[in-house]
């Protein structure tokens, strides 16, 4: 048989499934594509058109499409379609789409002249409009409307027609059916994986509101031009409570794809969904139904349901185009890959009993991911080996299990007995090592890229006790990589001493042996980077990048991204901050050249520059990618889609964005569900919950969080020191408490990650802060002293890392200014030129609020160095340019809404004190009235700043002066009394 002809034969029976209409459609779709395949199925289409066969000689396609013909050609009787060109509300109606049991769906453009919109608009067949048809009709509307997920398409208007039949318009899905679009784009087994995920969400999102769809079948999978799935036609939905109460009447049910239940009883319930989303995943991943007779049942009295045979069996008698569709070299290849847990699990959701299948979709959802990821299936249980040997499948660099049997596997009876003998034992050790990872580091990953979600110190001692309790001094290559595991996983947990050490025993452990797959290497290089040793670490990444070379094998891609992404973080660490972000910037565009089975790896990618361009203070940027990152690690890893969340939600904190708090809860919530309660990553998305609340925290749960960490990672560790850092606010009895709290995370800091780590550099400019904000007599000159100089050692240390430092430099130069200390403008001056060109460098615009801001303060500095006239003037200019923002209520404020509101007052303030020492009173008491009105309206009424400018209006007021009355301190003491006395000598003159 031909290559053209196996491929037709493979497309006989989807094609002759199809509706006349639809099958014309992709037939002359595929003239145009490949006129020499399209001749062959022509040629077998019409050979069975003119067969006079028996039932049992025909295809059980050809047996189910003899029925499907009869009833298209009884619809095509009818003759034209009477709605094409008419109007139902708004709606023009212009082709038709589909017709099915219920109804026809049709293509229709909004034409009442108010805006453009395209839409399917779904009517009900007047001559089938029985009562339950029409009930039926209702319901779809009435779910439709309750249904808010991006998966399904939603309702956007609905009506009665004249003949007092309901319709309805939903989004209009530009998309192809899910087994149409897989075989056209030959998606490989995970591509189809994936959009069954997809599939299941949408549907778990149904089910979890208590909806059914009631018929799950390719056709209502639509997959839209971006890849992703959207689930149509609720035409037969119910809900659950409806179902309780009464059976409903069976309509237009798809029997293909249909429970055994529903098909004989009419029973109906998600389990029944399940099924029928369960066949479907028979027809996309092996193209099969789950038993021979399947689409017979309804044609032979004797074809009873049968239990579902394993996939792999099912391709015994398979045209060879089908491994090709999806991507295979063979069969043979196919079977293997469907053999097993893939197959285990889809057989477990055409169970023939409703108790059999999985509980839920989003079970079955959730063991689909696992086999995505190498992860044991739920279905099978706690069996140590197997486990182990998902373990093994993850994380080949870790323990090099593939390798090992390899190589020392006995193949074959010539095999000496010595070699036989080196095989078991190699094979035992490497069961050993795996049960032991897999029962304690669980996700562990050696990709250099993500993170692992251990759940404790404790637990890696354990897991270190026990694995140095192994025999493995003949097997050199296993034990290096098992100790490079540990390495990696102390360094998220930030031992970096102890991961240091355990890099170099995997090193010694090595010895002769080759690491070819560059695990060691990788793991030396992770451990040089968070040690600070960053030359030694480019050097090291550069060396391993060459030696990779054009190598193009899915290995070397992989390696490649990895230590590139290790280099980008050493020059990151070498202050070549632009160059880190250049670096990550060509990981990206590589990675998005790979296929869809990489885009966890993209996630990882991007969540690298993430970091980086927040870091930077590029926060639009790192957004973006943060979201990226998000939605394509969340089908496949959800613990990395909460890595992208959590960084996410930091970002949208500092920029003050409305829905930070929401995405908190969302990622605690996640948090608790994918890692439990009692994980310290939760712990951690708890503080960030906590800090998003803020003033409405709640304490209980910011202390029980810390005491979580700290049971976790201990007090003395720099996960708990950071946590301590950024909470201390929230726990302290006051300003001075939070100094001891932040003093003593500092101390940690500078302990374990090191003085010049970057967390350390951070939390040393946050101390400076907190002394420097000290209050009232807890507020001392040596505090002052000691913040100012804090500042100045993070400001270096950032500039010296390449990381702008626009804040510290700010609280600085106020410090200075409120100080009065003439001899020290200079340096103010100074760290105002220097931020304007990080700003500029790094992150800055013409429209940046950081840069208006810093821009300010060298206004400030001008007023103060007595060139009034012209500070007056950019203070003035300042104003007009943001005239519409002070004109304007806010209905919410972001953090960069109250920046800006923060240097319009003061320069709102400025423009007041010039205008009361040059004798304009009058016009002193409007710059302070129109400032205080804007307070009032946009911020709250006890804001400092709201405080602040109502003491100076009072003040003027009642006593003639301009007087600091909550030690604002945006001008010295000195400076304001100047300015009173010459206001004096204005009333005296």
């Amino acid at each position: 048989m031909s290559d053209v002809s196996a491929r037709a034969l493979d497309l006989f029976d989807d094609y002759i499934e199809m509706p006349p209409a639809q099958r014309e459609r992709a037939l002359a779709e595929l003239s145009t594509r490949d006129p020499e395949l399209y001749r062959a199925l022509q040629a077998l289409l019409d050979s069975d058109a003119n067969a006079d066969s028996s039932l049992l000689d025909r295809s059980p396609a050809a047996l189910v499409e003899q029925r499907r013909a009869r009833e298209s050609r009884d619809q095509a009787d009818a003759g034209p379609d009477p709605r094409l060109g008419t109007r139902l509300g708004p709606w023009r109606i212009e082709r038709l789409i589909a017709r099915g049991g219920m109804g026809s769906v049709y293509e229709a453009q909004r034409d009442d002249g108010q805006y453009r919109q395209r839409v399917a608009l779904k009517c009900i067949l007047a001559e089938l409009a029985t009562p339950a048809l029409i009930a039926a009709f209702r319901d779809e509307r009435n779910v439709l409307a309750r249904l808010d997920h991006p998966g399904i398409a939603a309702l956007i208007d609905a009506g009665v027609d004249d003949t007092g039949h309901p319709w309805f318009a939903m989004r209009y899905v530009e998309g192809i059916a899910i087994d149409t679009w897989c075989d056209r784009h030959r998606a490989s087994v995970r591509q189809r994986v994936d959009l069954l995920i997809q599939a299941c969400e949408a549907l778990g999102y149904a089910h979890a509101q208590g909806v059914l769809h009631r018929d799950i079948k390719p056709s209502n999978l639509l997959v839209g031009v971006d890849g992703r799935v959207q689930l149509v036609d609720f035409g037969i939905a119910s809900t659950f409570v409806a179902l309780a109460g009464a059976d409903r009447e069976q309509l237009a049910l798809s029997r293909e794809y249909a429970a055994p239940e529903a098909r004989d009883r009419g029973a109906t319930a998600p389990a029944t969904d399940l099924y029928a989303l369960g066949v479907l995943s028979y027809r996309l991943l092996c193209g099969q139904w789950p038993t021979p007779l399947h689409a017979l049942r309804d044609l032979m009295d004797d074809a009873g349901p049968g239990e579902a045979l394993p996939m792999d069996r099912l391709l015994d008698d398979a045209a060879p185009a089908v491994a090709e569709q999806r991507g295979v070299a063979n069969l043979t290849a196919l079977k293997r890959l469907l053999a097993g847990d893939l197959s285990a699990l889809v057989r477990k959701a055409v169970a023939l009993r409703p108790q059999d299948r999985y509980a839920s979709i989003n079970e079955y959802a959730e063991d689909l991911r696992r086999w995505r990821e190498h992860r044991p299936l739920a279905i099978r249980g706690d069996d140590l080996l197997y486990r182990a040997r998902k373990f093994a499948r993850r994380h080949r660099l870790a323990v090099g299990v593939a390798a090992a049997v390899a190589v020392a596997g006995a193949v074959g009876a010539g095999l000496a007995l010595r070699q036989h003998r080196i095989a078991v034992r190699e094979t035992q050790a490497t069961a050993a090592v795996s049960r032991l990872f897999a029962s304690t580091l669980g996700m562990a990953t050696l990709s250099g890229l993500g993170s692992a979600p251990f759940s404790s110190k404790a637990l890696l001692d354990k897991t270190e006790r026990e694995l140095h309790g192994l025999s493995l001094d003949e097997h050199p290559l296993l034990h290096a990589r098992s100790l490079a595991t540990l390495a990696r996983s102390y360094a998220v947990l930030g031992d970096y001493r102890h991961a240091q050490r355990l890099a170099d025993q995997a090193q010694v452990a090595l010895g002769d042996a080759r690491d070819d797959e560059g695990s060691i290497a990788a793991t030396r290089l992770a451990m040089l980077n968070s040690r600070g040793r960053y030359a030694e670490a480019e050097k090291l990444a550069r060396a391993q990048l060459e030696r990779i070379g054009d190598s193009d094998d899915a290995h070397a891609q992989s390696m490649r991204l990895s230590f590139g992404a290790e280099l980008a973080k050493a020059q990151w660490g070498q202050a070549d901050t632009l160059g880190a972000v250049r670096t990550m910037d060509e990981l990206v565009d590589q990675a998005q050249r790979l296929s869809r089975d990489h885009e966890e790896v993209r996630a990882e990618l991007l969540l690298v520059r993430a970091n980086f361009l927040h870091r930077m203070l590029r926060f639009e940027d790192a957004e973006a990618d943060a979201i990226k990152a998000e939605a394509l690690a969340r089908p496949r890893n959800p613990i990395l889609a909460d890595d992208a969340l959590d960084l996410l939600v930091t970002i949208l904190g500092r920029r003050g964005k409305p829905d930070v708090l929401k995405r908190a809860q969302e990622l605690a919530a996640n948090r608790r569900r994918n890692l439990g309660p009692s994980h310290p990553k939760t712990a951690e998305a708890v503080l960030g919950l906590a800090w998003a609340q803020y003033p409405h925290q709640v304490q209980e749960d910011i202390e029980g969080a810390l005491t979580q960490l700290e049971a976790s990672h201990g007090r003395d560790s720099p996960t708990f020191a950071m946590a301590l850092g950024g909470i201390s606010w929230a726990i302290a009895r006051d300003d001075k408490d939070n100094v001891r709290l932040l003093r003593e995370a500092l101390s940690t800091l500078q302990r374990t990650a090191g003085p010049q780590a970057e967390q350390t550099i951070a939390l040393k400019g946050n101390l400076g802060a907190a002394l420097i904000s000290l209050s009232g007599v807890q507020r001392t000159p040596r505090d002052v002293a000691e913040g100012i100089e804090l500042l100045r050692q993070t400001i270096e240390e950032k500039r010296r890392s390449g990381i702008a430092a626009p804040y510290e430099r700010s609280l600085l130069v106020s410090t200075i200014l409120a100080d009065g200390d003439i001899s020290r403008l200079a340096e103010a001056q100074r760290q105002v030129d220097e931020s304007l060109r990080e700003a500029e460098r790094y992150y800055g615009g013409p429209h940046d609020l950081l840069l208006q801001d810093l821009s300010q303060l060298g206004d400030q500095l001008l007023y103060v160095r007595g060139e009034r006239e012209q500070a007056d003037r950019r203070f003035a200019q300042r104003i007009e340019d943001n005239r519409a923002f002070l004109d304007r209520k806010l209905l919410e404020r972001t953090s960069e809404d109250y920046l800006r509101a923060h240097f319009l007052n003061r320069a709102l303030v400025f423009r007041a004190l010039h205008a009361h020492e040059t004798c304009r009173r009058i016009d002193a008491a409007a710059h302070l009235d129109r400032a205080l009105r804007f307070d009032e309206r946009v911020l709250d009424r006890d804001d400092p700043i709201t405080l602040t400018v109502r003491g100076y209006r009072d003040s003027l007021r009642d006593q003639g002066l301009m007087l600091d009355t909550t030690n604002a301190l945006w001008l010295s003491k000195s400076e304001t009394e100047a300015v009173n006395r010459r206001a004096r000598a204005c009333n005296k003159g």
